[in-house]
């Protein structure tokens, strides 16, 4: 049976981000991931100063900034009835001020998810002591008196393999298995919000180039969102917030709905 101090479970931002640093702490690990392979939506986009701290600390921070978008494409956040129409305020985050200089010299990213997870990922495997499976999935977690023993399936040929780890870090996303297993509850209410994030690929520049911004809310009476920018030219997300509140569903938002929901608010 193979023994790693430290298993890690999950292979997005927070997986990989711990790879890295248990390696240059000098400890060994295995990061494993259900997934063939890194993000393929963008998801999150925004990474705040303290991690972009953390990866400039761990030598990362140069490639994360050259793979996302430089600092005068978010300056900005903008109000609008359509992104194309009358402009209802805009504001300039405290982060992206220079007073932000005065809490700390590294400054926020934009760099959306599935162009961050591949620089990580590659950091990770060159740092020497963390091994990463992608298409393994932890499928069965058994307590011990001094460690976990965890049982690992590969995707690709079926075969499973048990590993007994020293700590198991649970990096698995929202819908954490590892934390229903432990009884790990979210603190506050659940399922208080329904949205949908779409990605999509458009030239918005002539209503974007001239007031770059990392959103742009749009709120009329027909549909309520934000534009999110991605590459801030032809790459774009839009999501649909309070869509009960318009009539809409989550499941019934086909593509070409979707469609028709980003030219009502363009």
């Amino acid at each position: 049976m193979k023994d790693v101090p430290v298993m890690i479970v999950g292979g997005g931002p927070v997986g990989l981000t711990a790879s890295i640093l248990l390696s240059q702490a000098g400890i060994r690990s295995l990061l494993v991931e259900r997934h063939a392979g890194t993000a393929v939506h963008p998801k999150a986009r925004a990474i705040n100063g303290r991690t972009m701290e953390i990866f400039h600390q761990c030598g990362v921070e140069a490639a994360i900034r050259s793979a996302g978008l430089p600092a005068h494409h978010t300056g900005m956040i903008i109000w609008a009835k359509t992104l194309a129409g009358e402009e209802i305020e805009r504001r300039v985050p405290w982060r992206e001020g220079q007073q932000a200089a005065a809490v700390s010299p590294v400054r926020n990213c934009l760099c959306a998810q599935d162009d961050l997870e591949p620089v990580l990922r590659t950091f990770a495997e060159r740092q020497g002591s963390g091994e990463l499976r992608f298409s393994t999935e932890a499928v069965a977690l058994e307590q011990e008196a001094d460690g976990v023993l965890v049982v690992l399936q590969d995707h690709g040929s079926g075969e499973k393999e048990t590993v007994r780890a020293t700590y198991v870090i649970a990096a698995d996303g929202a819908h954490s298995r590892i934390r229903r297993q432990l009884g790990t509850r979210m603190l506050g209410h659940a399922n208080v919000y329904e949205s949908v994030n779409i990605a999509f690929n458009a030239d918005l520049t002539p209503w974007t180039a001239h007031r770059p911004a990392t959103l742009y809310f749009i709120e009329n009476d027909r549909i309520r969102g934000s534009f999110l920018t991605i590459n801030a030219q032809d790459r774009w997300g839009f999501l649909i917030s309070a869509i009960g509140a318009f009539g809409y569903r989550a499941d019934g938002i086909t593509p070409e709905r979707a469609t028709d929901i980003i030219r009502l608010a363009a």
